[in-house]
C-alpha cells in the first residue's frame, strides 16, 4: 500500500528526540475533545521546514537566601497540602455517599434507629429490674411480709430475665440488620445488572443465555493502512475510549470500538522510512504533542519517528488490543465482511479507477505541472539553511528571463544528501521533452550537466538559470529526475459500500497537494482528530449510518472549494445537513439571534407556500 506522505517529502536535518512521558496513570483520560481550533489559512499555504533553533548556554541565576521568605513558603506549602488533603478526603466521602444514594443510605438510616430503639428497651427493663430489687430489700412492718417481699422478689427477676432478654434481642437484630443490609445490596445490584444487555464474546445473548459476563456490544472498525494517517486514527479512537475503572487504572472502556488495522507492508518493513522527512507547522506539533503526551515532534522530522511515536501511543492506552495485521494487502473494501465502519488510509493510488467510479468518489486531478528536482550531495558554497532563505527564483528568472521560473531549496540531512533543489514553471518548449519519472543515474558535478542527462544539450534558457544557481550554490555529486506535481481530490470523501456500510476517506486516498507545499500531512492529520472528535464511534443502538460523517464531508468539500487549485469550485454533492430540534419559531428565534440566515431558510418556503394558495 502506498504511504500517506505523497505531499510532505521533504528534508531538513532533525533535532535530536526529547521525548517526555507526561501520561499520569493515575490521571484521567485524553481526550481529542480538547482540541484548538484550526489555523486554516496555515493548511492551505506552504509550510516550510523550520531551521533547528541555535543551543544556548542556560545563564547562571544568583541564589538569594530569605529566611523569613523561606518560612512563609514551608508554611504556605503545609497549608496548601493540608486543603488538599480535606478536598481529597471530601471526594471521597462524598463519592461513597453517592455510590450507596438510592438504597444504601436510607438502609443506614434504619439501623441506626432500631439499634437506638433495642439499647432503650433494654436500658428501661435493666432500670425497672434494679427497682425491683431495691423495693424487695427493704423490711416489711405489717403482717403478711412474706408473702409480700416474695411477689416483689418474683417481680425482680422477672424484670432481669426480660433485661436479659432484650440485650440478647439487641445483640441478635444488629446481626441480622447487617445481613439484610448485605442481601438488600446485592438484591438490588442484580436487578439493575439483569436490564444490563447481557453479552458474551462480543455477541448479545438472549434470554436465558448462559454466561455471566456482562458487557457491551463493541463496534468493528477497520483501519486499511498503517502509515502515519492510519496510527494516528487508532490512537485518537483508544485515547478517546479510555476510562478510570474503580481501583484507579486507565483503560478501555468496555463500549469502546475495536480496532483492525490492516498493513500491506512486513512488520520488518514498517516503521523504517528515514529518507523522508515532514515539513510539521507549529500548531500540528503542539496538537501531536499535547495528544501523545510527549515532546517528540519536530519540524523536518523523518516519516519512521512519526510513525513510532503513533505507534508506541496507542500501544500504551490500547494494551494487547493495539494489533497490527501485517502483509494484508486488501485491493477491494467489498471484501471486508463483519466491519461496521471501514476507514480507508492505504494512500492515493490504493483504490482503482473502476471501483471508485462505482462508490461515487473518483478522483479529479486540479493543477499540475513537471517538475524538475535535483539532489545535490554536497555544497561547496556554504550552508543550506543559508541558500533556503535566499531568493534563488529571482536569480534564475533573470538569467533565464523566465518569469514563470519558480526555485525552492529544502535542506537536507545527514547521511542522505545536503539538499533538494525544485525547478517549476518550466517553459512550454522544455516541458514537452520532459517525461515523468525520468531520472539520470550518475552523479555530476554540476547543476546543468545533470538537467543535460535529462533532455541532452538542448536546455533552451533553463541552461542559463541553472548557470546562476551554480555559481551560488557551487553544487556537487548532483542527479535530476522529473516528477509530476498536481493537486488532486476525491469526489466524495464518505461512501457507501453494496453492504450498508460507510467507506471513509482519509488521508491520501482523499485528496492530496503537491511535495514542495508542505502541508498535504498537517491537513490529514487536522482533518482525522476533527472526524474522530464529532463522530460516536462506540455502539448507541443503532448502525453506524453514512449521515453521522456529514459534518466531516461537508468540511471537505468547503475546503477542496475554498483552495483553487483542485479546480472544484462548482458546488459537490454533500450529505444532508441533519435539521435543528426545534419546536416552535420563537425558540428558533431565541436560540439562532445572530444567524439570521437559518430563520430565513425557514420562513420563506413557508410564505412562498402561502402566497402559491391565493
Amino acid at each position: 500500500m502506498e504511504d500517506d506522505t505523497d505531499g510532505d517529502a521533504s528534508a531538513e536535518p532533525s533535532p535530536e528526540e526529547l521525548e517526555l512521558d507526561l501520561d499520569d496513570e493515575t490521571a484521567s483520560e485524553a481526550s481529542v475533545a480538547s482540541l484548538p481550533p484550526i489555523d486554516e489559512a496555515e493548511l492551505d499555504g506552504e509550510i516550510l521546514i523550520e531551521e533547528p533553533p541555535a543551543e544556548e548556554k542556560p545563564r547562571k541565576k544568583k541564589k538569594t537566601v530569605d529566611p523569613a521568605a523561606l518560612a512563609a513558603h514551608r508554611v504556605w506549602k503545609r497549608l496548601r497540602a493540608e486543603r488538599k488533603a480535606a478536598k481529597k478526603a471530601k471526594r471521597k466521602a462524598e463519592a461513597r455517599a453517592k455510590k450507596r444514594r438510592g438504597h444504601g443510605a436510607d438502609l443506614e438510616a434504619f439501623l441506626m434507629k432500631t439499634k437506638e430503639r433495642l439499647d432503650t428497651r433494654a436500658t428501661e427493663a435493666e432500670a425497672e429490674a434494679a427497682a425491683a430489687i431495691v423495693v424487695s430489700a427493704r423490711p416489711l412492718r405489717s403482717t403478711g411480709a412474706d408473702l409480700h417481699s416474695f411477689i416483689l422478689k418474683a417481680a425482680a427477676e422477672r424484670a432481669a430475665q426480660r433485661a436479659k432478654e432484650a440485650k440478647a434481642a439487641a445483640l441478635a437484630a444488629n446481626a441480622d440488620l447487617e445481613t439484610f443490609r448485605k442481601e438488600c445490596q446485592a438484591r438490588i445490584a442484580q436487578k439493575l445488572l439483569s436490564k444490563m444487555p447481557q453479552v458474551k464474546a462480543g455477541d448479545v445473548m438472549g434470554e436465558g443465555a448462559e454466561g455471566d459476563a456482562c458487557t457491551f456490544h463493541r463496534r468493528k472498525i477497520a483501519i486499511v493502512g498503517a502509515g502515519p494517517v492510519g496510527l494516528w486514527a487508532a490512537m485518537l479512537l483508544a485515547q478517546k475510549y479510555r476510562w478510570t475503572d474503580s481501583s484507579g487504572a486507565l483503560r478501555l472502556r468496555p463500549d469502546a470500538p475495536q480496532i483492525v488495522v490492516m498493513e500491506a507492508r512486513s512488520m520488518a518493513s514498517h516503521c523504517t522510512r528515514t529518507d523522508i522527512r515532514i515539513a510539521l507547522s507549529s500548531s500540528t506539533r503542539s496538537m501531536l504533542d499535547q495528544q501523545t503526551r510527549s515532546r517528540a515532534f519536530s519540524s523536518g522530522m523523518p516519516v519512521a519517528e512519526i510513525e513510532e511515536n503513533f505507534l508506541r501511543r496507542w500501544r500504551k492506552v490500547a494494551g494487547v488490543e493495539a494489533r497490527i495485521e501485517y502483509e494484508a494487502a486488501v485491493q477491494d473494501p467489498k471484501d471486508l465482511n463483519g466491519y461496521d465502519g471501514i476507514l480507508w488510509s492505504a494512500g492515493r493510488r490504493s483504490l482503482n479507477e473502476a471501483l471508485r467510479k462505482d462508490l461515487g468518489c473518483e478522483v479529479r486531478i486540479g493543477d499540475s505541472q513537471k517538475v524538475i528536482v535535483f539532489q545535490v550531495q554536497e555544497l561547496l558554497a556554504g550552508d543550506a539553511w543559508h541558500l533556503s532563505s535566499l531568493d534563488l527564483s529571482g536569480a534564475a528568472q533573470q538569467a533565464g528571463r523566465v518569469p514563470q521560473l519558480r526555485v525552492m531549496l529544502r535542506p537536507g540531512f545527514e547521511g542522505a544528501c545536503a539538499c533538494w533543489l525544485w525547478v517549476f514553471g518550466l517553459p512550454a518548449e522544455l516541458l514537452e521533452s520532459l517525461v515523468p519519472k525520468q531520472a539520470s543515474n550518475e552523479p555530476r558535478d554540476h547543476l546543468v550537466e545533470a538537467f543535460e542527462d535529462l533532455v541532452g544539450n538542448d536546455g533552451g534558457p533553463l541552461r542559463a538559470a541553472l548557470e546562476a544557481l551554480q555559481q551560488r550554490m557551487k553544487a556537487s555529486g548532483v542527479t535530476a529526475r522529473v516528477v509530476d506535481a498536481s493537486f488532486w481530490s476525491s469526489d466524495r470523501a464518505v461512501c457507501q459500500l453494496p453492504s450498508s456500510v460507510p467507506l471513509v476517506l482519509i488521508g491520501d486516498a482523499l485528496a492530496g497537494k503537491p511535495f514542495y507545499t508542505g502541508s498535504t500531512l498537517n491537513r490529514h492529520l487536522w482533518d482525522v482528530a476533527k472526524l474522530v472528535e464529532e463522530v460516536e464511534f462506540a455502539y448507541d443502538g443503532g448502525p453506524l449510518e453514512l449521515s453521522r460523517f456529514g459534518s466531516y464531508e461537508r468540511r471537505y468539500q468547503d475546503c477542496v472549494r475554498r483552495i483553487g487549485e483542485f479546480q472544484r469550485r462548482a458546488a459537490a454533492p454533500v450529505l444532508p445537513k441533519p435539521l435543528p430540534r426545534m419546536t416552535s419559531l420563537t425558540t428558533l428565534k431565541r436560540q439562532d439571534e445572530g444567524s439570521p440566515s437559518l430563520m430565513k431558510s425557514l420562513i420563506l418556503p413557508a410564505l412562498a407556500r402561502a402566497a402559491a394558495a391565493h
